[in-house]
Parts: structure tokens; sequence; C-alpha cells
């Protein structure tokens, strides 16, 4: 399983992103991103009240720690949770998941990095961010970095569940 955040700068990225998702079948997500490709995660996007902590800390990376709390219970205890738990579901049921942002551009960079941060911490998944060809890392691997990161996402899994219900086969019911 590996989480490949990708800035789709590059025709050699795009199809990069392309092949993963129509030859190799991995999914691909899209966030803050200009390339209209991929599944919309649009309840990733932080909340006006949120944005404007960010604004105010100037986006400097030292000074983002309130929007990073904010930001993290948006996720976690509104309707954003069930975008942000799509994305962390593929990432276990697949080899790669793709999240297409718009990385380098400088208001979109703090959010994306406070969403990786989360991920990090809450479950000890790394991502990858691939701005340009020669950041693809063929072997590398996002996996839990311990029982209890894995243990919470179980919990936040089975959370969703009861939001969202299950299918005849006992999957999560997510429109995709």
């Amino acid at each position: 399983m590996k989480l490949e955040i990708i800035d789709a700068n590059s025709r050699d990225l795009v199809e990069y992103i392309r092949v993963q998702c129509e030859i190799n079948h991995n999914p691909v997500f899209r966030f803050f991103s200009i390339l209209d490709y991929g599944y919309p995660l649009n309840g990733l996007i932080p909340s006006p009240q949120v944005i404007s902590l960010l604004k105010e800390s100037q986006f400097g990376d030292s000074d983002t720690l309130l929007f990073d709390k904010a930001y993290a219970n948006q996720l976690l205890f509104s309707e954003s949770f069930i975008d942000f738990m799509k994305l962390l579901y593929r990432i276990q049921e697949t080899d790669n998941t793709i999240l297409i942002t718009n990385y380098l551009n400088p208001n979109v960079t703090p959010i994306v990095d406070s969403l990786l941060k989360l991920i990090q911490q809450r479950y000890g998944l790394n991502a990858f961010i691939i701005n340009d060809i020669d950041d693809i890392d063929r072997f590398g691997i996002s996996d839990f970095a311990s029982w209890e990161g894995y243990s919470v996402y179980l919990e936040d899994v089975k959370r969703v569940a009861e939001m969202t219900g299950l299918d005849n086969n006992g999957n999560i019911k997510f429109i995709w």
C-alpha cells in the first residue's frame, strides 16, 4: 500500500497517473487540483472558519498549529470524515492510491501538509510527495508504523461504517 500526493504539473506525471488508474486499477482522487481527473474529495476542503486560522498564521509552517488542530477536528468530527476515510480506506485496500493536488501552489501547500501530518500522526502512515517524475519511488510503501496507528484506523473504519452502512459483501458503502 502506498499514498502518493502528486502535483500533476507535467505530461510525464499526467501519463503516470493515467497508467496507474487505467492499467494498474489504482484509485485516483483529487483535492485542490486544476487537473479534472479522479474522484473529487471536496469534503477535505477546509471550512471558511478553519481557513481563517490559516490566513491569520500567514501561511508560515511554524505558525499553523491552530490551523492544524482546527482542520484535524473538521476532518475527524464533521461530514468531512467520510471523504477523509474514502482516501484512507483505499490506501489500505490497494497497492497505490493517488491524490492529485496542486501541491506547489503556496496557498495549497499548508493545507495538504496539514492533511498529511494528521494521517502520519494518527495512523503512522507516510505519504510520498511527487512534484517531478524523478520523485517517484517505485519501491516505497506507506505502512502503519505501529499497532496503535492501525488500531486507530480500524476504529475509524468502524465509525465510518456505522455512518454510511455496509453493502451485502460487508464492505463500507461509499459512493465513489
